[in-house]
């Protein structure tokens, strides 16, 4: 297997081993994934295109297109019009891993009932949010996330920070409220006001937001990962929407649920 492809095993040295904590000082510095991330945009990282494909069983008949240029351009794919149709109600922004969280007194709780707040992850204090709705991108997912809804942006802000592994059962620890981050707040028709936060992780090379202007439709493009997996939080206001039961249920037992951009996520 080429050794790039073993994130996950490579996470857990970082994180559960001596020398891989020793490491980690270094590999956790934005500097450490850009230069990391500049080695996936080399003619010679295409080597191990095929080799993810086969490991993570990818359907290519969903590409655009079937050539790339290098192992980030393969990661920033762009797809087939129709491959992520846009449900009803809110839905996904992204193919990831779902975990839905309840928001109590600005504490974003955990399956274990304790968290970090909402002015630690956006920098901003607000009692206004009462669901987290964390989806975490894997490096064999599309990488491109979309709005869930109708608005338009009121404010964006950059926060500097680290790059940890967002990945939770590897990390056992939430690294949202500390990694390089992006936060949007938005007015949606349909759900009132939501935060949308991107944040960077270990070894991914950039958050790249393309849209432009204030005004955007449900499922429009809100921007892309470059290589790695990342997360996107969505926070949205108390009672805003109905989280389906089956979502609800697999969070408190602590376990993802698996989505696709533009699934309905809402009752």
């Amino acid at each position: 297997m080429v050794p790039a492809l073993n994130y996950n095993r490579s996470t857990g040295f970082l994180y559960n081993t001596f020398w891989g904590s020793v490491v980690r000082v270094v590999a956790r510095r934005p500097v450490f994934s850009r230069c990391y991330g500049a080695l996936q945009k080399r003619k010679s990282s295409k080597r191990k295109i095929d080799a993810l494909i086969a490991l993570y069983g990818i359907d290519t008949s969903e590409f655009a297109k079937q050539d790339f240029e290098s192992f980030n351009d393969f990661i920033i794919r762009d797809l087939k019009p129709g491959s992520r149709p846009i449900g009803k109600g809110l839905i996904a922004p992204a193919d990831s891993q779902l975990l839905a969280l309840k928001i109590s007194d600005d504490v974003i709780l955990n399956v274990k009932g304790k968290g970090y707040t909402v002015g630690q992850l956006i920098q901003e204090q607000s009692h206004r949010f009462g669901l987290c709705l964390i989806f975490r991108l894997e490096v064999q997912d599309y990488h491109h996330y979309c709005f869930p809804d109708d608005g338009e942006t009121l404010s964006h802000k950059h926060i500097s920070g680290v790059l940890d592994s967002v990945n939770l059962p590897t990390t056992g620890k939430f690294a949202l409220a500390t990694n390089v981050r992006e936060v949007s707040l938005l007015q949606t028709e349909s759900f009132g006001k939501m935060a949308y936060v991107e944040v960077g992780a270990l070894l991914v090379g950039r958050i790249v937001n393309t849209h432009q202007g204030a005004r955007f439709a449900k499922g429009d493009e809100k921007g892309y990962f470059e290589f790695g997996g990342s997360t996107v939080v969505l926070l949205l206001e108390k009672d805003a929407a109905a989280i389906k039961p089956a979502i609800l249920e697999s969070s408190r037992q602590g376990k993802e649920t698996r989505v696709r951009q533009g699934e309905t996520l809402s009752c």
